[in-house]
């Protein structure tokens, strides 16, 4: 199983050399370089020489340093460590995020040399001189010719590096003698590590960035100018228009918008008056039908019974003068279909006052169920108003 990790470039600007390391905090300025997939068990050795493979073909730095996440800083992975690091560690769970960093354009980041170190060299210097020579002023350091690789990835239209100069130079020439004593082997010592921190210091405290010079400023010719103001005057004149226009129209939209809303109110209120009337006239009948609807009541109750009482005598009447053709009489038939015809009309008139009763039930629903959401509305503002008047008589208190 492969492991998939985002390999970032540290710059030289971020990185401590006094230190030798750099807080994690400072990783939104790393450069992503993309990300490789490969074994966990690859080493570090092996990932430098086939870098630029698993990018994409991407041109990797000649020179450059592995870091490793140790605490909230990177630090340097020396050449032994290569060997025996595996790709696995810079992944979770061994480390937070699976990140790889790289410090380019490094060859060697460690300490200064010892002291022995350096008397080994000035010694050598000083006998490839010979005797009776004098000591020579020390060389200034060689332009980096070479533009840094990371300018290459940011943008390709950034400056050059500036040159950089060792500020130490000697003026005058001291005679050395061939053969030097202890005092004059520590007084040499002192120099040459003074030239080497004047040179490490100079190095990692680069001079200002010089601004380019700036672009000539554009020619314009004398001719075109009153072309230019005139353009200019018109647009100016175009734009106090639009400007007086748009608040026409502002004012224009803030009058039809209230006028709406006014139309609006005038329609709400105009049904609310009509509703109120229709109420009004519905009571007020209803008030009225009712002891109508008595009086009509009782009035068919004396008519049903003076029928039955009619119906009653006219059998009797017939029975006694023709006992025999009663069933078969013509004004039995006639009593008959007047009896039932009387029926057929109560009940129509039962059915007319039913659909009128149902008719009555539909409208009222209708209009509790439109009236409803009002009612709601005004009784919830009732209560926050009531509480609010409440509260503020508990905190008058």
């Amino acid at each position: 199983q492969l492991v998939e990790l985002h390999v970032f470039y540290v710059p030289a600007e971020v990185w401590n050399f006094k230190l030798n390391t750099v807080p994690v905090a400072l990783a939104s300025k790393f450069i992503s370089a993309g990300f490789i997939r490969v074994s966990p068990h690859f080493t570090l050795r092996g990932l430098r020489e086939k870098l630029g493979e698993y990018l994409g073909g991407v041109t990797v730095a000649d020179k450059f340093r592995f870091l490793k996440c140790i605490g909230n800083k990177l630090a340097v992975v020396k050449a032994k460590q290569e060997t025996e690091l595996e790709l696995k560690s810079f992944a979770p769970p061994y480390a937070l995020y699976p990140e790889l960093y790289l410090l380019p354009g490094v060859e060697d980041v460690y300490p200064l040399p010892s002291s022995a170190q350096q008397r080994h060299h000035f010694n050598a210097e000083m006998s490839r001189f010979g005797h009776g020579s004098t000591l020579p002023s020390l060389p200034q350091q060689k332009p980096d010719k070479s533009k840094p690789f990371l300018e290459s990835i940011q943008s390709k239209n950034q400056l050059e590096n500036l040159e950089v100069h060792s500020p130490v130079e000697w003026s005058e020439k001291e005679p050395v003698s061939v053969v030097p004593t202890n005092h004059e082997q520590d007084h040499n010592d002192r120099i040459q590590e003074q030239a080497d921190e004047n040179k490490q210091n100079h190095l990692t405290c680069p001079k200002e960035y010089i601004s380019p010079p700036s672009p000539p400023l554009l020619s314009v010719n004398p001719a075109q100018v009153p072309v230019i103001r005139a353009t200019q005057n018109k647009m100016v004149e175009q734009l106090q228009q639009m400007k007086k226009d748009r608040r026409h129209m502002e004012k224009t939209r803030e009058e039809l918008i209230k006028k709406a809303k006014g139309l609006l109110e005038q329609n709400k209120l105009r049904r609310y008056h009509v509703r109120e009337e229709w109420k009004k006239k519905y009571f007020e009948t209803k008030k009225v039908t009712v002891s109508l609807e008595g009086t009509l009541n009782k009035l068919r109750q004396d008519f049903e019974l003076y029928h039955q009482k009619l119906l009653l005598q006219l059998e009797a009447r017939y029975r006694q003068k023709r006992p025999n053709n009663t069933i078969n009489s013509k004004n039995y038939t006639i009593i008959r279909i007047a009896t039932v015809q009387h029926e057929l009309d109560h009940l129509q008139r039962k059915l007319a006052d039913t659909k009128m009763k149902l008719i009555m039930e539909i409208k009222m629903r209708k209009q509790a169920a439109s009236d409803l959401p009002a009612l709601r509305a005004e009784l919830t503002q009732k209560k926050i108003h009531s509480a609010l008047i409440l509260q503020s008589r508990k905190s008058g208190l």
